[in-house]
């Protein structure tokens, strides 16, 4: 290493003026940067066309059936009960004038554009399925008629046989949910996954209807039998809800994440909390393994997130606890006992998981980073699903909001249960006031605010702002005052600067629309007053150590 580098780095990190540059020529690189790959990247050509999803997917279906040199019976099965329910739809989107009948089907064998005679006689060999598909088809297309109730009474006839043809029980359930019997549809769904072998879809509709249903009884058939098993993780994870199963509800969760993680908003992710990783870990008491043990409370916090989601059905569900179906004032009493509380409760539960450990330390400040680094596990999972849903273009947005908002309020919030148990509860008035006061604060910054015009805007500001200097204060006031090599100041703000630059090159990656990347400017532009507390905050007192 370079001879006196750590002076060298103490000394440059507080030079405001060269910060303040280097941050600003970040920002405009990356602003340039994003301008070219908007440029360079191939623009589409000419007006989008609008297709209809719906049929877009039953042309595809449809066309890989027709190609196919292998029978696909159940695949064939499962189209036709897509297709059926889909015909006002379709009629519309293929801008056909009529709607399909039975007697166009006898002369023609199509249904709208579709040729559906050779599917049946390419994967349906047996003319007793075959027979069975068409009084399928009748009965839909002539459902009004005697000859499409005809058909529809031979489908049941069938399916309610001891030993009932395979198909069957599959078309029925189709043709009762067609009348809004939902019940006995699922039923029926249930019989025919239950007597023949590779029916996943077959099994995976009727767990869909299950769940519509609430019906614990064929939800647990369905789990007894292994169906869940092979079923998307998310629906393992609701079968899991509605039989109060946790550990179901939580594989479910892990499996669903594991299957559906996004690599670029797991890298904004990362990025986002590493910079609070190395700002909490230079206010955190020096210790071995300083840089490594905060590791073991963050993994802590991304699995605080799995009680989190059990609890927004038990109090929706069970409790009635839904901010979006009451108005003001009792929203923000929802929203309190329910989002509020359920997160904190939560990710002070996982923080307790470390208490022994935090008491037998004997360390004050050791107690407010270790739940600081839960809240930051929390938010790390949290912002996965924002990243993807809403783009790297809120990437700063929740660097500084909801990921500072987590911190700061688990690590208050563990310190003072901290206190409560060092001094065998003779904090307790401590800790409830801390916990209710934090548990009102996340509310509050999670508040809309339809009734008060014009304030909505303000209020997570005011709470971040409130939240700053109580967290700080206390990181001030516990921890002692070492030197810092590297000053506070300049990680917050060149690590602004850089998840800045990365949220707009991703987004001119992402979109190649130049608009999409103003809008990301913009959206860093409005958190800036957010960034200014952190600043003026880390620049008067934590950086001067």
């Amino acid at each position: 290493m370079i001879k006196g580098w750590r002076a060298t780095l103490h000394y440059w990190s507080r030079r405001r003026d060269v910060l303040k540059k280097l941050s600003i020529g970040i920002v405009l690189g990356a602003f340039f940067l994003s301008w070219i790959i908007v440029r360079v990247q191939p623009q589409q050509a000419g007006p989008l066309t609008m297709v209809d999803p719906i049929e877009q997917s039953i042309r595809n279906e449809w066309q890989r059936l027709l190609h196919a040199t292998e029978p696909a019976p159940r695949d064939l099965t499962h189209w036709l009960r897509k297709l059926m329910p889909s015909l006002p739809l379709l009629t519309e989107a293929l801008e056909t004038a009529d709607a399909p009948t039975w007697d166009e089907y006898q002369k023609t064998g199509k249904v709208l554009a579709y040729e559906v005679r050779p599917l049946l006689a390419t994967h349906l060999p047996d003319p007793a399925a075959q027979k069975l598909a068409e009084d399928y088809l009748a009965a839909c297309l002539a459902e009004k008629d005697q000859i499409g109730r005809d058909a529809a009474a031979r489908v049941a006839a069938l399916a309610g046989q001891e030993k009932p043809p395979p198909y069957a029980n599959e078309l029925h359930a189709s043709l009762l949910l067609r009348v809004d019997h939902d019940q006995e549809g699922m039923a029926a769904m249930l019989r025919e996954g239950q007597l023949f072998e590779g029916t996943a879809k077959v099994r995976e509709t009727a767990l869909r209807l299950a769940l519509n249903l609430k019906d614990a009884d064929a939800l647990r058939t369905m789990h007894e039998q292994g169906w869940l098993a092979t079923t998307p993780p998310i629906l393992e994870h609701e079968a899991g809800v509605i039989l109060g199963d946790l550990g179901m509800q939580w594989t479910g969760l892990f499996k669903h994440r594991m299957e559906s993680l996004p690599f670029s908003a797991l890298m904004m992710t990362i990025i986002a909390a590493g910079l609070w990783y190395v700002l909490l870990v230079q206010h955190a008491p020096k210790m071995p393994w300083r840089w490594s043990w905060p590791v073991a409370p963050i993994v802590a916090g991304i699995a605080s997130i799995w009680p989190t989601v059990s609890m927004i059905a038990w109090q929706e569900d069970t409790l009635g606890i839904n901010e979006e179906l009451v108005t003001f004032p009792y929203d923000l009493w929802h929203l309190i006992i329910g989002v509020g509380f359920r997160e904190e409760i939560c990710k002070l539960a996982l923080a307790a998981l470390f208490m022994p450990w935090l008491l037998h330390r004997r360390l004050q400040s050791l107690a407010l980073m270790t739940g600081a680094f839960v809240g930051l596990g929390f938010a790390l999972e949290e912002n996965v699903d924002y990243y993807q849903d809403y783009g790297s273009g809120v990437a700063l947005t929740r660097f500084l909001s909801a990921n500072f908002m987590h911190v700061a309020c688990t690590g208050l919030t563990t310190q003072a249960l901290y206190e409560m148990l060092r001094s065998r509860f003779g904090h307790a008035q401590h800790f409830i006031i801390t916990f209710a006061t934090v548990v009102t604060a996340h509310a509050v910054y999670d508040y809309n605010a339809p009734a008060i015009t014009g304030l909505s805007g303000y209020l997570p500001m005011l709470v971040l702002a409130m939240l700053a200097w109580q967290f700080w204060d206390v990181v001030e006031d516990q921890h002692p005052h070492s030197r810092q090599t590297i000053a506070p100041a300049a990680i917050f703000l060149i690590g602004s600067a850089v998840v800045i630059a990365i949220s707009l090159i991703l987004t001119a990656v992402r979109d190649s629309d130049w608009q999409s990347v103003l809008a990301a400017a913009m959206n860093c532009v409005s958190i800036l007053p957010v960034a200014v507390i952190y600043w003026r905050r880390f620049e008067g007192g934590l950086s001067a150590r």
